[in-house]
């Protein structure tokens, strides 16, 4: 998350919004984080994907318009259940 923010600093965690979640069969969490978008005046979400693995830390940022967030996160979840490690 640190290094998310200084690339972007006006990326905040959203509370509330962390939760622990299983990336093939790896303990990880999601956490969604709310910034602007460098992109135009839109505010996106980023939904943050970590995972434990023997080789070090995993991670995926999926991310969307604020607007289209809701629509979106089925297929992110489904981005998400779809990992698989080698």
């Amino acid at each position: 998350v640190t290094d998310l923010r200084s690339r972007n600093p006006d990326l905040q965690p959203l509370r509330g919004q962390r939760r622990h979640v299983v990336v093939d069969g790896s303990n990880g969490e999601t956490l969604l984080l709310m910034g602007s978008s460098p992109f135009g005046s839109r505010r996106e979400i980023s939904s943050l994907v970590t995972a434990t693995r023997p080789e070090g830390l995993f991670f995926l940022i999926l991310i969307a318009p604020e607007d289209d967030y809701n629509d979106l996160r089925p297929s992110f979840e489904a981005m998400r259940r779809s990992v698989r490690f080698r």
